[in-house]
């Protein structure tokens, strides 16, 4: 574990003034244990400054083969070898390429065509973060979705992928998630424009081709992560708090952080 010096750096990791977390780690919070979500809470306070593996690419070309509506499977798993067999300046650029081939073989062979609902996919959309209580919430990567009803609304949503190599994803962790960004979706969409659906708003496990919609008591679950903040009680949330808010938490962390979810 490291240590912390005299100043702000640690050899591993760098405290963050402003702490922010993403809607996915969120989801891995609510459904967490306290030991875990205290692990997410620390991801939040202390970034990495090692090299860390991404799946970048894998998830550039799977949400590409989605968009585009491809149904050959056989050229994503071309596309994984062409990626595993990347040339690398060391081990860590060949684990990485070795990662993310194995990540876009696992949505090969899982993914069925048709899984998605039916709606118009388009590339994601820049979506400026929101501010609760303190804390920045950032949406993430992911497609957007958008139909349109007999009556001419707009309805939207949003595709994500999640992925851990061997590991089906939580029932849920994923309707947290999807709850989320329906959530998310509300705050930051106007009703007159376009209105955010559950339907639409969508978690795929890319390892096991499983879909999350976002449950009926979507609006309540993401009242839930609000309350996980100290607020008050006028923005006619939820009366009840947790017993230790996700932001006190994050101020009475320990001064030694741990290793981030291996999540993606």
């Amino acid at each position: 574990m490291p240590q912390p010096s005299d100043d702000k750096p640690f050899r591993t990791h760098i405290e963050t003034a402003t702490p922010q977390i993403d809607i996915r780690h969120l989801a891995d919070y609510m459904a967490a244990s306290r030991q875990s979500q205290r692990r997410v809470v620390q991801g939040c306070k202390y970034r990495r400054i090692t090299r860390v593996i991404q799946h970048t690419e894998a998830r550039a070309v799977i949400y590409n083969y989605i968009r585009i509506g491809d149904s050959d499977p056989q050229k994503l798993l071309d596309r994984a070898a062409l990626v595993r067999e990347k040339l690398a300046d060391d081990d860590f650029e060949s684990e990485v390429n070795d990662h993310n081939a194995d990540y876009i073989e696992s949505f090969a062979g899982s993914y069925i065509i048709g899984v998605l609902p039916k709606a118009e996919i388009s590339a994601r959309q820049d979506i400026a973060p929101i501010n609760i209580n303190g804390m920045s919430v950032r949406f993430g990567h992911h497609l957007l979705l958008r139909r349109t009803t007999t009556t001419n609304k707009q309805r939207i949503g949003a595709i994500m992928l999640r992925y851990a190599k061997g590991e089906t994803l939580g029932i849920n962790v994923g309707e947290w998630q999807a709850a989320s960004m329906f959530g998310f979706l509300r705050m930051v969409y106007e009703a007159e424009a376009a209105e955010p659906e559950r339907k639409l708003c969508v978690v795929l496990d890319a390892y096991a081709g499983k879909t999350h919609l976002a449950p009926g008591n979507a609006v309540y679950r993401f009242n839930e992560m609000r309350a996980a903040w100290p607020i008050s009680r006028n923005d006619g949330l939820l009366s009840s708090r947790p017993e230790t808010p996700f932001s006190d938490q994050i101020r009475t962390l320990p001064t030694r952080p741990a290793t981030r979810f291996g999540r993606s």
